[in-house]
């Protein structure tokens, strides 16, 4: 496996900031690449316009952000934006708020119920209702309403959280390191009657999940779950139970360059 040698720290390209590098084991080249092909697909190259605003991307200023600008700790485990244009950088060492000049660093406090329940941030999701969601690197679920900036642990007994996401319905789905897909319904959320439904590889049925082992999920406009797992790429409907699965074509090697 390729190693990249750039310093752990936070990067900011005109409105996109990157965490590199993703420190997590279960990330490859293979995912680093795919990451570097969606922002290719997001800003297309054309040689031949110099103006295009795609080679503005190009030749934009890289501004490097790390402890020295007020970052709580150079290792940058995730980001979102909320619905108000701030940045959300999770890191070993607290969840930082960017306002494009300065940092404002949330810790946890052991004397402050309130507070962020574990300073070590593994993921991170801006619902549609403004609430920033937090999953620990203890695995422990957090939500705070941006506009009190409180934070609330949720007492759901779900190991391994690993990434998270919100459908249209709004509700809440988690996927884990080694146990599956679940789903937390709204109205659950909103009583503090934390019930789920957990999706979990079956091997007698071909339209479960594929692996338990779950790296990122994300939501299309269409509504459709998009699940990143270890043994390829898994798509759910709305309303559906049956999972359809996405794998990268083997191509011979004789036929390599054809």
């Amino acid at each position: 496996m390729t190693v990249f040698n750039i310093p752990a720290s936070l990067f900011y390209l005109k409105g996109l900031i990157l965490p590199i590098p993703f420190p997590w084991k279960f990330y490859s080249r293979f995912f680093y690449l795919m990451f570097c092909f969606f922002i290719l697909l997001s800003y297309p190259i054309f040689a031949q316009n110099t103006h295009s605003p795609s080679n503005s991307f190009l030749q934009s200023k890289l501004t490097h952000l790390s402890i020295d600008d007020g970052l709580s700790q150079n290792g940058a485990f995730a980001i979102a934006q909320d619905n108000k244009g701030f940045m959300w950088i999770g890191t070993k060492d607290g969840l930082n708020k960017y306002d494009g000049y300065s940092f404002t660093v949330f810790n946890h406090n052991p004397y402050d119920s309130t507070t962020l329940s574990s300073n070590s941030v593994r993921a991170l999701y801006n619902d549609s209702r403004g609430i920033l969601w937090i999953i620990t690197s203890k695995g422990e679920l957090n939500f705070m309403d941006s506009k009190t900036e409180i934070f609330h642990k949720i007492p759901i007994n779900i190991q391994n959280m690993s990434s998270i996401t919100e459908d249209k319905e709004g509700n809440i789905w988690i996927g884990t390191f080694r146990t599956g897909l679940f789903q937390v319904k709204r109205k659950d959320i909103l009583t503090s009657n934390y019930q789920f439904t957990n999706y979990k590889h079956q091997p007698d049925k071909p339209n479960s999940i594929i692996d338990n082992n779950i790296l990122s999920i994300a939501t299309d406009q269409d509504g459709i779950l998009w699940i990143g797992t270890s043994s390829g790429l898994d798509t759910l409907t709305p309303n559906s139970e049956r999972f359809e699965h996405y794998f990268i074509e083997k191509v011979p090697v004789n036929k390599v360059g054809n």
